[in-house]
Order: C-alpha cells, then sequence, then structure tokens
C-alpha cells in the first residue's frame, strides 16, 4: 500500500531523520543520603559538600535559651570543629521562630543579680570563633538576645514576612550580649537606635526597605538562600576560607570586648526589682494567656481619649495669662474596620472562614497560639501604625476587648497630634494696676 502522502520527517546537516532519535534525558544523580545526628534541640546535618545543617527546634518552640538549648547547640559547633568535611554552615530555627532569646527564668536571675550574661559568652562568641562561615537562615521570629544571637553569623539572611525586635527596655534593662555593637553593623547606626529605644518589632520587609546591611528573602526561600550562600563558601578553597573566617571574626572580637564590658556596667545600674517585676508581670500574662484563665477585671465600654498636652516653659512670663490649648476629644477609627483586620489574621493563622469567628471566645479558645498573636499584633501595628507589643493580645484576649483597646491608643495618638497642632488662641494680658500710693499722715504736734 503507498504510504501516508503527509508524512512528516525532519533532516538536518550531519543528522537523518532525527526525529526518530531523540537523544535520552540526562539521568539526574541522587544526592548522597545527609548524615544526621545532634540533640533533641539541635538536629545536626552533614548535607553534600560539605555543609552542615544546624536546626534549632525545641519542644516549646520557641527555642529559647534553655540550658539543653546552649548543649545542644555547643555540641554541635564542636562536631563541627571535630570534622575536616565541614566546609561552611547553616544555622537556622524552625519556619515560625528562629529564637526568642533569654527565658524567664534567665531574665529574672539577671534581673536579680544571680548572674550575667557574660556567664555564657556562647551566645555572643560562639558563632565568630567558629572555625568554618556560619551562615544564619532567620526564617522566623526573633527578638531580644535571639535576634541578636543570629546576627552573629558571618552572613545572615532574614524573611520578609517574619517580626524582629530588640525588646530589652520593654523589660527595664538595657540590651546586653553585644547587641549595641551588633545590630548597629548589621542593621545600621539608625535603624538599630530606633529597634532598642522603642521596642517596636519590625517585618522583614520593612528592615530591607530601610537599608538593613543583611540578605531578605521571602520566608518559603530563606533556607534555600541561605544553603546557597553556603555552597558558594564551600566551593572555595577550604585553607584559604579558614584564614580569612580568623582574620575578620578577630576584628570583630576586638570591637566588641569593649562593648561588653559597657553594656555589663549598664547592667549594674539598671537591674533591680523593677526590671524583675517587669519580667515577672509579663510572663504570667504568657502563662495566664497559655492556660485559658479568665480574667477577672471589670470591662467597660472604651471612650474616646483626650489628651491633656503639657506646655514647657523656661520662665514665667510676669503679669501675662500663659497661653491654653484645648484639649481635643478624638474618636479613634470604625470599630468594625478594626475587627476586620483582627478577623482576618485569626482566618490565616487558624484556616477560618469570618463566620466561623466567635466573638465572645478567647483568642486561646480559638486556638491562636503565642506566635499567633506576634502575627496578629504585627498586622494591627502595620495597619493602623501604633507599636503594640504582643502582650496586647493577653490582656484582651478577646475581640471585643481587642478592638476596643486598639481604638483607644489610636484616638490617643490622634488626640496628641491634635493637641501639638492646635492653634493657640492669643490671650490679652492681664491688667496691671498701679500701686496705691502710701496714705498721708498727719504731722505729729511739737511738745509742749
Amino acid at each position: 500500500m503507498p504510504g501516508y502522502p503527509f508524512q512528516e520527517e525532519e533532516f538536518w546537516v550531519g543528522r537523518w531523520k532525527g526525529g526518530d532519535h531523540a537523544p535520552a534525558a540526562p539521568a539526574v544523580e541522587e544526592a548522597p543520603a545527609p548524615v544526621v545526628g545532634g540533640s533533641e534541640e539541635v538536629e545536626f546535618r552533614l548535607l553534600d559538600g560539605g555543609i552542615a545543617l544546624l536546626v534549632m527546634s525545641d519542644a516549646g518552640g520557641s527555642n529559647m535559651f534553655t540550658d539543653a538549648m546552649m548543649r545542644g547547640l555547643q555540641d554541635a559547633f564542636a562536631r563541627v570543629e571535630a570534622d575536616d568535611a565541614v566546609r561552611a554552615v547553616v544555622l537556622t530555627g524552625t519556619e515560625t521562630v528562629f529564637s526568642m532569646g533569654a527565658t524567664p527564668g534567665g531574665l529574672e536571675t539577671l534581673a536579680g543579680g544571680a548572674g550575667r550574661f557574660t556567664d555564657v559568652p556562647f551566645v555572643y562568641e560562639g558563632l565568630l570563633r567558629c572555625s568554618r562561615p556560619v551562615v544564619s537562615a532567620l526564617r522566623g521570629h526573633a527578638s531580644g538576645g535571639g535576634l541578636a544571637f543570629g546576627l552573629y553569623a558571618d552572613l545572615v539572611v532574614m524573611a520578609r514576612e517574619s517580626v524582629y525586635s530588640a525588646n530589652f527596655l520593654k523589660y527595664g534593662f538595657t540590651p546586653g550580649m553585644g547587641a549595641t555593637h551588633v545590630l548597629d553593623e548589621r542593621l545600621g547606626g539608625t535603624l538599630a537606635a530606633e529597634l532598642m529605644y522603642t521596642g517596636r518589632p519590625y517585618r522583614g520587609e520593612e528592615l530591607e526597605r530601610r537599608g538593613a546591611g543583611v540578605l531578605f528573602a521571602d520566608r518559603s526561600a530563606v533556607l534555600a538562600t541561605a544553603l546557597g550562600l553556603a555552597r558558594s563558601v564551600a566551593e572555595k578553597p577550604s585553607d584559604a576560607v579558614r584564614v580569612l573566617k580568623r582574620d575578620l571574626a578577630d576584628r570583630a572580637l576586638a570591637r566588641l570586648a569593649p562593648v561588653i564590658e559597657r553594656e555589663s556596667a549598664m547592667h549594674e545600674r539598671v537591674f533591680g526589682s523593677d526590671s524583675a517585676s517587669r519580667i515577672q508581670e509579663h510572663f504570667r500574662k504568657v502563662d495566664r494567656y497559655r492556660s485559658g484563665a479568665k480574667e477577672t477585671s471589670v470591662v467597660t465600654e472604651p471612650t474616646p481619649v483626650a489628651m491633656e498636652p503639657t506646655l514647657l516653659v523656661a520662665e514665667p512670663v510676669p503679669e501675662v495669662a500663659a497661653p491654653v490649648v484645648a484639649a481635643p476629644v478624638v474618636a479613634g477609627p470604625d470599630p468594625e474596620r478594626i475587627a476586620g483586620v483582627v478577623r482576618d489574621v485569626l482566618c490565616e493563622s487558624l484556616y477560618l472562614a469570618h463566620e466561623e469567628i466567635d466573638a465572645e471566645l478567647s483568642f486561646n479558645e480559638m486556638g491562636l497560639d503565642s506566635i499567633g498573636a506576634v502575627e496578629l499584633v504585627r498586622a494591627v501595628n502595620k495597619e493602623f501604625g501604633l507599636d503594640i507589643d504582643s502582650v496586647a493580645v493577653y490582656d484582651h484576649p478577646t475581640l471585643p476587648r481587642l478592638v476596643g483597646h486598639v481604638r483607644e491608643l489610636i484616638a490617643r495618638d490622634l488626640a496628641l497630634v491634635a493637641s501639638a497642632t492646635a492653634p493657640i488662641a492669643p490671650t490679652a494680658p492681664a491688667p496691671v494696676t498701679a500701686p496705691m500710693p502710701a496714705p498721708a499722715t498727719a504731722p505729729e504736734p511739737e511738745p509742749v
């Protein structure tokens, strides 16, 4: 039978009927299985190419500086030093938390004067003293000492979606662990000062926009970015890499030493009963929230806030009435707008529909954990320009109460701005009365 008249064939110079001989796809080599070890708190993986991956992941999900966490980290870095196959290190936490810093007990010990942060120098020297370059992958949130710890790595990758804070002053004490130095080095002086003075949480995307000197990536890509950096390092001659690491780290340690002394001296001045009570109160609220304990305080309907401006006068002007600015009464935004922001976060965090959110239930009863509280406060702060701490979720643990609290804070800020910009009505000088003349006295008669 005749062939098909429209049969198509390809003809290329040097290759006949190439369509019949398509090249086979190259076989994909399987990566060697990683060597896995470590402790319950710190997983150790030796990956292809000599990259050691250290993953902090404690049972509580906060990766605080517990004794077990410190032992796990120090053991992992000792293993790095003992294994010549390791050429670079990647340090990370979970997808939601890198490290939240010192434990409540550790903070109380510091505040009570029974210990110093210099008792555990690993938290501010350990990454610098590692002979291999360390890349930190801050996929999740980090605060206080946990943030400072991650920033000591040679290369740092942070997540745009995660929240970072230097919240030392909120507990009533000055920064430690060399945070005043490493925040300045990594983020820049202006931004570091703002973080430390305000204690506000900042999203990674804001730090990136304001020029922080570290790498940023979407949270889902932070670990891959860090591993890519580590592979680039691991491919270089190891002897030269180690010499460079030692020289750069020695310079950093020399700059750090006097800072540690100054921070220790500041702690001597500020630690005491006030900071200890602040620490205890904060974590009491956290524990109460986690346990689901009910508040016993009476809740009243929030009212607009009137701010009384304070006028600083160097010297009173004689006989002239001081100008007075009327304290404005400013109402906050529509409560439903605030509630909408809160509902959106609850729906995203808890996989709920809007109609499933029960305003009578506490956030804890809905299933919102402490990390979810951070996300909730972050969204509210971003939407309304506030700097609420996550403890607000513990103090106002239901939707109506949190909405009322946010509305009061917004009204307070608006009233403050209105007071500062309100025109001062001129006042007439107080009338000045002439002094009364002394009464005339009759001359006394001459004695006879």
